[in-house]
């Protein structure tokens, strides 16, 4: 750097530097490190001038700042390791120096980050030292088990399968994994919507509760009522471990009577038969003694805990356990009820009879995968029924390291078989019932329960069959709809009726199809198909031209012997008409024929508004629509003559006349059905015959009478249906 310095006398000056990490040469200044540098600038004089008073200057000089031409690169990482393990290589700039990590202890995140490094220089006093951000990778692996969903598997005795499962490493470092199996008769963690357990009992108040649960986020409670009998109900179970041990955990909140004695309190109980239950005795001991009972139970208030029962006695047999809250007839202290949780049915010591795994432990390179295999069998003298077993795969992987698959496997036994020895639509009623013969048999004499299912489009769809009766077993719906058959040695023949009404035919279905199936507790049996056959519920078409022959509709008739005729009904594709029912009716009066002809003969009495019914009826009983006929009229009865009068026009002097011709007048004749439509007269003829004058009027003048003696006139009423009544005389 040139300073410059000058006197007003002209004259050269002098620069002397004072002090600071700077090297003076004449007016040029060189820096030898960052501080304060002070020059001092004097002139002597000489003859002429006296010497100039000196002046001082000062500046500071900053530290240079490096070039970096390039960073360094740091080492990868393992997870949870810190900078410290990360070794920088390369970096380079104008100056020497190093890099280092602004702080070694810092452990970075999974994955690419930035982090910061500090360039120091050698000469720190002439130089800066700079940070800067640098890329730094953590790489780890990241796991993935596939399947990853619950495996379920059936087996007969002596039959095996292996499941296959991929562990995937879909990371940039190894993966490190070991597998483990955890079997089970019985899981429940509570944290499921579905469940296999049954509320039952008196006034139970069993619900999933998500108020306080022993892990995750649910339990079984049963809450409070009085006279409380309440019980939850495993399905039935197969005990297959070794010393098998039901474990749960449970919180109570109960009311007590005293230290020693409960009002309210659980307990468990199990069943041989799914009715009659047994208490079970957990480890230790019921604490409590219910009042009024020579039980025992859980009661009082107690955290959550876990409860053992030794199930070593009913290994391989059959049962139901049950969850039993008790109560009396009185409940005051709003107490919060039992608490149920992670109800596991576990073997003392691990027995893996019917699973093993290829592998147990391995390694997986990053962006690669490994097989291992679940190899089931069920060998011969493993007893039928549900088992489970719990895969864990537990890894290294930071994030998710583990995985865990429920596999359970079902040991059949063999089958139920069902044939189907009939079927056909039976009843003759109208009901639609259908008549099902099968014979079972079930090898291992297990209760059986039926499925029974129909369809109408040649086996296209299917749908439960409503079952109303059966000569064996329990009938219930929906399917299975006949429960707890038990067969004999062989064969055994069971009858079951289906109400077709209950399903939707359409139309006449001429090609039903009928197929059951057996579940003996462990195996549904094949389903057995039916032989096409007839379901007919529709009835017959309305019969039509119903008629009387030889009587016109709505005209009077005296005549009361007739023939109903009728047209035949169609039953289109179904079973065929039966018969006819005909109903002859008059106001109230009402004639009932069967009849398998088109045809009756039928005697009337007299009244009004007669008509005939006509309705066709197939062999199944399904009855057609009256076909009606016209109205029809009927009157025998004679008009009443017994008030009627007639009179002969006559001399003032006496009962005789002058003249041949008589004027005769007539009145009180009564027709109360069809009424009067006319009047027969005649002279001297005492018989009745239609060739007699006819008039409709109530006079009428004959000619003709007899001189010099008695005549006679007689007058008949008629009704309109041809009735005559009894004649009404006169002399002159």
């Amino acid at each position: 750097m040139t300073l410059n310095a000058s006197a007003s006398s002209g004259l050269p000056v002098t620069l002397t530097l004072l002090s600071g990490p700077a090297v003076l040469n004449g007016n040029e200044v060189s820096f030898t490190g960052a501080g304060e540098v002070v020059v001092q600038a004097s002139q002597a004089g000489d003859e002429e001038y006296q010497p100039a008073a000196s002046v001082q200057r000062s500046f500071f000089v900053n530290k240079a700042t490096p070039t970096l031409f390039e960073l360094p690169i740091a080492s990868d990482l393992m997870p949870g390791q810190s900078l410290a393990s990360a070794g920088l290589t390369g970096g380079d700039s104008d100056v020497p120096g190093t890099f280092t990590w602004l702080d070694v202890s810092l452990i970075p995140p999974l994955g690419l980050s930035t982090q910061i490094v500090v360039f120091t220089p050698f000469e720190p006093d002439l130089f800066q030292t700079l940070q800067n951000e640098i890329e730094v990778t953590v790489r780890y692996p990241i796991f993935s088990l596939t399947p990853d969903a619950d495996q379920s598997v059936t087996l007969f005795p002596n039959e095996g399968t292996d499941l296959l499962f991929t562990i995937s490493n879909a990371g940039d470092a190894e993966l490190n994994w070991s597998a483990s199996l955890m079997t089970y008769d019985f899981f429940d963690d509570v944290e499921s919507e579905s469940t296999d357990l049954v509320i039952t009992g008196s006034n139970p108040q069993w619900n999933i509760s998500t108020n306080r649960a022993a892990g995750g986020r649910s339990a079984w409670h049963s809450g409070y009522t009085t006279n409380m009998s309440a019980f939850l109900v495993t399905p039935p179970l197969s005990l297959h471990t070794n010393s098998p041990v039901l474990r749960m955990d449970q919180w109570i909140e109960a009311e007590l009577m005293d230290d020693f004695t409960a009002y309210h309190g659980g307990l468990m109980a199990i069943s041989f038969n799914r009715e009659d239950y047994f208490l079970l005795i957990p480890e230790g001991g019921y604490p409590y003694a219910l009042a009024g009972s020579s039980l025992r139970v859980f009661s009082g208030l107690s955290d959550w805990s876990t409860a053992e029962f030794d199930l070593s006695e009913y290994a391989g047999m059959n049962v139901q356990l049950a969850f039993v809250f008790l109560t009396d007839t009185l409940y005051l202290n709003n107490e919060e009820g039992w608490y149920i949780d992670n109800i596991t049915i576990s073997p003392q010591q691990e027995d893996h009879d019917w699973i093993t795994l290829s592998s147990l432990t391995g390694t997986v390179a990053a962006a690669q995968s490994v097989e291992i295999t679940a190899d089931l069998y069920a060998p011969a003298y493993l007893a039928e029924g549900r088992r489970q077993a719990f895969l864990t795969i537990a890894t290294d992987d930071p994030v998710e390291p583990n995985r865990t698959v429920q596999i359970m496997l079902e040991v059949l036994s063999t089958p139920p078989a069902i044939e189907i020895t009939s079927v056909a639509q039976t009843s003759t009623n109208g009901t639609g019932e259908v008549t099902i013969q099968m014979a079972i048999t079930d090898p291992d004499s297990a209760s059986v329960d039926l499925a029974v299912e129909f369809s109408l489009d040649q086996g296209g769809t299917w749908a439960p069959a409503v079952i109303i009766s059966s000569d064996s077993g329990i009938v219930t719906n929906p399917a299975p709809q006949i429960l707890e058959i038990n067969p004999l040695a062989g064969s055994t023949n069971v009858s079951a009726i289906w109400s077709t009404t209950n399903a939707v035919f359409s139309q006449v279905s001429t090609a039903t199809l009928v197929r059951v199936r057996g579940w003996d507790g462990v195996v549904w049996g094949d389903w057995q198909t039916s032989t096409p056959f007839l379901v007919d519920n529709h009835p017959p078409t309305t019969v039509s031209n119903v008629l009387l022959t030889g009587l016109s509709p709505q005209t009077w008739t005296n005549n009361t012997v007739y023939t109903v005729t009728w047209d035949a009904a169609s039953d289109g594709q179904g079973i065929g008409i039966a018969y006819y029912v005909l109903r002859v009716i008059s106001n109230s009066l009402v004639e009932t024929y069967v009849t398998t002809n088109r045809s009756q003969a039928v005697t009337l009495s007299e009244g009004t508004n007669w008509i005939a019914e006509v309705q066709a009826v197939d062999l199944y009983g399904n009855e057609g629509s009256f076909g009606i006929s016209p109205i029809y009229w009927i009157d025998t009865t004679l008009p009443d003559s017994s008030a009627a009068t007639l009179s002969i026009t006559r001399s003032p002097s006496g009962n005789y006349t002058y003249s041949t011709t008589l004027t005769n007048a007539w009145s009180g004749f009564i027709d109360a059905l069809s009424g009067i439509a006319g009047y027969y007269i005649s002279l001297n003829e005492e018989n009745f015959s239609e060739t007699h004058t006819w008039t409709t009027d109530t006079t009428a003048i004959l000619t003709d009478a007899v001189v010099n003696a008695t005549n006679w006139v007689h007058v008949w009423a008629a009704d309109l249906a041809g009735n005559i009544s009894q004649p009404v005389s006169q002399w002159i």
